[in-house]
Protein backbone atom coordinates (compact mmCIF):
# COMPACT_ATOMS: atom_id res chain seq x y z
CA UNK A 1 0.00 0.00 0.00
CA UNK A 2 1.19 3.24 -1.06
CA UNK A 3 1.32 5.38 1.67
CA UNK A 4 -0.35 9.14 2.56
CA UNK A 5 3.12 11.20 2.62
CA UNK A 6 4.20 9.52 -0.94
CA UNK A 7 0.73 10.23 -2.41
CA UNK A 8 1.37 13.86 -0.63
CA UNK A 9 5.06 14.43 -2.83
CA UNK A 10 3.13 13.29 -5.46
CA UNK A 11 0.58 16.42 -5.39
CA UNK A 12 -2.25 15.43 -2.77
CA UNK A 13 -3.31 18.06 -0.82
CA UNK A 14 -4.32 16.93 2.75
CA UNK A 15 -4.06 18.41 5.95
CA UNK A 16 -7.06 17.88 8.80
CA UNK A 17 -7.35 14.47 10.23
CA UNK A 18 -10.90 13.89 8.76
CA UNK A 19 -9.86 14.12 5.57
CA UNK A 20 -6.72 11.69 6.04
CA UNK A 21 -9.06 9.38 7.64
CA UNK A 22 -11.63 9.26 4.88
CA UNK A 23 -8.69 9.10 2.22
CA UNK A 24 -6.66 6.19 3.48
CA UNK A 25 -9.88 4.45 3.83
CA UNK A 26 -10.95 5.09 0.21
CA UNK A 27 -7.21 3.94 -0.44
CA UNK A 28 -7.46 0.39 1.40
CA UNK A 29 -10.21 0.12 -1.42
CA UNK A 30 -8.41 1.92 -4.24
CA UNK A 31 -5.50 -0.34 -4.20
CA UNK A 32 -7.40 -4.07 -4.69
CA UNK A 33 -8.83 -2.68 -7.65
CA UNK A 34 -7.20 -4.41 -11.18
CA UNK A 35 -8.00 -0.92 -13.52
CA UNK A 36 -7.17 -3.05 -16.92
CA UNK A 37 -10.11 -2.47 -19.61
CA UNK A 38 -11.69 0.14 -17.71
CA UNK A 39 -10.95 3.33 -19.01
CA UNK A 40 -13.34 6.19 -18.22
CA UNK A 41 -14.45 7.01 -14.34
CA UNK A 42 -16.57 9.34 -12.84
CA UNK A 43 -16.13 10.07 -9.60
CA UNK A 44 -19.57 10.97 -8.05
CA UNK A 45 -19.85 12.94 -5.08
CA UNK A 46 -15.78 13.98 -5.29
CA UNK A 47 -15.67 16.45 -2.96
CA UNK A 48 -12.27 18.01 -2.83
CA UNK A 49 -11.21 15.40 -5.67
CA UNK A 50 -8.46 13.41 -3.42
CA UNK A 51 -9.53 10.39 -4.93
CA UNK A 52 -10.28 11.31 -8.24
CA UNK A 53 -6.60 12.47 -8.56
CA UNK A 54 -5.46 9.00 -7.74
CA UNK A 55 -7.60 7.42 -10.90
CA UNK A 56 -6.37 9.83 -12.67
CA UNK A 57 -2.55 9.05 -11.68
CA UNK A 58 -3.88 5.40 -12.05
CA UNK A 59 -4.55 6.36 -15.62
CA UNK A 60 -8.19 6.62 -15.54
CA UNK A 61 -10.01 9.38 -17.76
CA UNK A 62 -11.81 10.92 -14.49
CA UNK A 63 -14.96 13.07 -14.48
CA UNK A 64 -15.52 14.37 -10.94
CA UNK A 65 -19.97 15.18 -10.14
CA UNK A 66 -19.93 17.37 -7.25
CA UNK A 67 -21.63 20.34 -6.25
CA UNK A 68 -18.28 22.27 -5.78
CA UNK A 69 -15.18 22.01 -7.82
CA UNK A 70 -12.23 20.15 -7.40
CA UNK A 71 -9.16 21.70 -6.12
CA UNK A 72 -6.86 20.20 -8.35
CA UNK A 73 -6.86 21.79 -11.28
CA UNK A 74 -6.42 19.46 -14.20
CA UNK A 75 -9.39 17.47 -13.21
CA UNK A 76 -12.50 17.60 -15.33
CA UNK A 77 -15.53 18.43 -13.65
CA UNK A 78 -19.72 18.58 -13.70
CA UNK A 79 -21.77 19.84 -11.36
CA UNK A 80 -24.60 17.10 -10.88
CA UNK A 81 -27.65 19.33 -12.31
CA UNK A 82 -25.87 19.37 -15.25
CA UNK A 83 -24.45 15.47 -15.01
CA UNK A 84 -26.55 14.80 -18.36
CA UNK A 85 -24.30 10.77 -19.33
CA UNK A 86 -25.40 8.18 -21.41
CA UNK A 87 -23.81 5.00 -21.17
CA UNK A 88 -20.50 7.48 -20.97
CA UNK A 89 -18.22 5.45 -17.66
CA UNK A 90 -16.69 1.57 -17.32
CA UNK A 91 -16.36 2.93 -13.79
CA UNK A 92 -18.80 5.02 -11.31
CA UNK A 93 -16.73 5.08 -7.78
CA UNK A 94 -18.70 6.37 -5.09
CA UNK A 95 -17.36 6.96 -1.45
CA UNK A 96 -19.34 8.08 1.54
CA UNK A 97 -21.71 9.48 -0.74
CA UNK A 98 -24.72 7.84 -1.25
CA UNK A 99 -25.90 8.54 2.79
CA UNK A 100 -26.10 11.88 2.13
CA UNK A 101 -28.48 12.07 -1.08
CA UNK A 102 -32.61 12.68 -0.83
CA UNK A 103 -33.22 10.06 -3.07
CA UNK A 104 -30.85 7.43 -2.86
CA UNK A 105 -32.59 4.64 -4.60
CA UNK A 106 -33.49 7.34 -7.95
CA UNK A 107 -29.80 8.58 -7.63
CA UNK A 108 -28.64 4.80 -7.91
CA UNK A 109 -31.34 3.92 -11.04
CA UNK A 110 -29.97 7.58 -12.90
CA UNK A 111 -26.17 5.95 -12.32
CA UNK A 112 -27.22 2.49 -13.33
CA UNK A 113 -27.86 4.57 -16.95
CA UNK A 114 -24.39 6.43 -17.13
CA UNK A 115 -22.99 2.85 -17.14
CA UNK A 116 -21.81 1.26 -20.47
CA UNK A 117 -23.15 -1.91 -20.70
CA UNK A 118 -21.16 -4.52 -18.33
CA UNK A 119 -20.22 -1.10 -16.37
CA UNK A 120 -19.19 -1.26 -12.24
CA UNK A 121 -20.04 0.79 -9.70
CA UNK A 122 -17.73 1.15 -6.85
CA UNK A 123 -19.50 1.90 -3.78
CA UNK A 124 -18.95 2.59 -0.21
CA UNK A 125 -21.51 3.53 2.65
CA UNK A 126 -21.51 3.72 6.12
CA UNK A 127 -23.26 0.81 7.89
CA UNK A 128 -26.24 1.85 10.27
CA UNK A 129 -25.60 1.83 13.66
CA UNK A 130 -26.24 3.69 17.05
CA UNK A 131 -24.22 6.96 15.44
CA UNK A 132 -26.04 9.88 14.27
CA UNK A 133 -23.67 11.78 12.13
CA UNK A 134 -24.96 15.20 10.50
CA UNK A 135 -26.14 14.60 7.00
CA UNK A 136 -26.19 11.24 6.83
CA UNK A 137 -29.96 10.76 6.35
CA UNK A 138 -29.88 7.35 4.82
CA UNK A 139 -28.84 4.44 6.50
CA UNK A 140 -27.81 1.03 5.05
CA UNK A 141 -27.05 -2.79 6.50
CA UNK A 142 -26.08 -5.29 4.49
CA UNK A 143 -29.29 -6.91 3.63
CA UNK A 144 -31.00 -3.55 2.44
CA UNK A 145 -27.92 -2.16 0.38
CA UNK A 146 -28.43 -5.29 -1.54
CA UNK A 147 -31.77 -4.72 -1.91
CA UNK A 148 -31.44 -0.80 -3.41
CA UNK A 149 -28.62 -2.25 -5.82
CA UNK A 150 -30.79 -4.86 -7.01
CA UNK A 151 -33.93 -2.29 -7.83
CA UNK A 152 -31.59 -0.06 -9.53
CA UNK A 153 -30.33 -2.43 -11.47
CA UNK A 154 -27.02 -3.21 -10.10
CA UNK A 155 -25.91 -7.34 -9.82
CA UNK A 156 -24.09 -8.80 -6.36
CA UNK A 157 -24.51 -12.20 -8.80
CA UNK A 158 -20.39 -12.08 -8.62
CA UNK A 159 -20.89 -12.05 -4.24
CA UNK A 160 -18.39 -8.88 -4.70
CA UNK A 161 -18.69 -6.82 -1.09
CA UNK A 162 -16.93 -6.43 1.70
CA UNK A 163 -17.82 -5.09 5.73
CA UNK A 164 -14.88 -3.57 6.85
CA UNK A 165 -14.77 -1.96 10.45
CA UNK A 166 -18.02 0.99 9.48
CA UNK A 167 -17.92 0.38 5.77
CA UNK A 168 -19.92 -1.28 3.24
CA UNK A 169 -17.93 -1.73 0.00
CA UNK A 170 -19.43 -3.37 -3.25
CA UNK A 171 -18.42 -3.79 -6.83
CA UNK A 172 -21.51 -4.04 -8.69
CA UNK A 173 -22.34 -4.93 -12.38
CA UNK A 174 -24.80 -3.19 -14.43
CA UNK A 175 -27.03 -5.25 -15.26
CA UNK A 176 -27.98 -6.16 -18.98
CA UNK A 177 -31.47 -7.97 -18.76
CA UNK A 178 -33.13 -5.59 -15.93
CA UNK A 179 -33.87 -1.39 -16.87
CA UNK A 180 -34.89 0.15 -13.55
CA UNK A 181 -35.57 3.10 -15.55
CA UNK A 182 -38.65 1.16 -17.84
CA UNK A 183 -39.26 -1.97 -15.61
CA UNK A 184 -39.12 -1.18 -12.20
CA UNK A 185 -40.06 -4.03 -9.46
CA UNK A 186 -39.33 -4.41 -5.82
CA UNK A 187 -40.21 -7.72 -5.83
CA UNK A 188 -37.81 -10.05 -4.51
CA UNK A 189 -39.12 -13.06 -6.47
CA UNK A 190 -38.96 -10.82 -9.93
CA UNK A 191 -35.66 -9.41 -8.84
CA UNK A 192 -34.24 -13.06 -8.29
CA UNK A 193 -35.31 -13.91 -11.51
CA UNK A 194 -33.17 -11.49 -12.94
CA UNK A 195 -30.18 -13.13 -11.44
CA UNK A 196 -29.14 -10.42 -9.51
CA UNK A 197 -28.66 -11.62 -6.15
CA UNK A 198 -25.59 -13.93 -5.45
CA UNK A 199 -26.61 -17.94 -5.18
CA UNK A 200 -27.06 -18.21 -1.20
CA UNK A 201 -29.70 -15.53 -1.40
CA UNK A 202 -31.47 -16.15 -4.34
CA UNK A 203 -31.84 -19.40 -2.69
CA UNK A 204 -33.54 -18.03 0.53
CA UNK A 205 -35.62 -15.46 -1.78
CA UNK A 206 -37.19 -18.76 -3.72
CA UNK A 207 -37.82 -20.07 -0.75
CA UNK A 208 -39.41 -18.07 1.58
CA UNK A 209 -40.26 -14.60 -0.63
CA UNK A 210 -37.15 -12.67 1.89
CA UNK A 211 -33.53 -13.06 2.87
CA UNK A 212 -32.18 -12.32 5.99
CA UNK A 213 -28.33 -11.33 6.87
CA UNK A 214 -27.75 -14.82 7.21
CA UNK A 215 -28.37 -15.57 3.98
CA UNK A 216 -25.67 -13.38 2.89
CA UNK A 217 -21.85 -14.64 2.51
CA UNK A 218 -19.31 -11.96 1.84
CA UNK A 219 -16.95 -12.27 -0.86
CA UNK A 220 -14.17 -9.73 -1.15
CA UNK A 221 -11.74 -10.31 -4.11
CA UNK A 222 -11.13 -14.17 -2.82
CA UNK A 223 -11.74 -13.33 0.52
CA UNK A 224 -14.70 -15.15 2.40
CA UNK A 225 -17.28 -13.96 5.46
CA UNK A 226 -20.34 -16.22 6.60
CA UNK A 227 -22.53 -14.87 9.11
CA UNK A 228 -22.72 -17.58 12.27
CA UNK A 229 -26.02 -19.67 12.76
CA UNK A 230 -27.73 -17.69 15.86
CA UNK A 231 -26.45 -13.78 14.50
CA UNK A 232 -29.84 -12.01 14.17
CA UNK A 233 -31.22 -13.72 17.55
CA UNK A 234 -28.04 -12.49 18.98
CA UNK A 235 -28.32 -8.72 17.72
CA UNK A 236 -32.05 -8.78 18.62
CA UNK A 237 -31.20 -9.09 22.08
CA UNK A 238 -28.95 -6.60 22.17
CA UNK A 239 -31.05 -4.08 20.79
CA UNK A 240 -34.57 -5.16 22.90
CA UNK A 241 -31.83 -5.43 25.74
CA UNK A 242 -30.35 -1.68 25.14
CA UNK A 243 -34.16 0.05 24.57
CA UNK A 244 -35.36 -2.09 27.67
CA UNK A 245 -37.93 0.17 29.40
Amino acid sequence: MVDLETWKSRGVRIEDDSTRVQFLSALEFIEKLDLEGFEKLADIGSGPGHQAFIFKRLGCDVTCVDYKRPIYANLVWTHPDNADFHETFDLLWSHHCLEHIRDPLGALIQWWGWLKPGGRLLLTVPEIGLVMSSGHINSYNIPLLIYHLAMAGFSLAGKTIQKQRSHLRVIAQKSSNYDPRNNFTASLRDLADYSLFSPSVMAAIKKTGRFTAEDVHLHWLGQKSTPPKGTIATYDYIINAMWKG
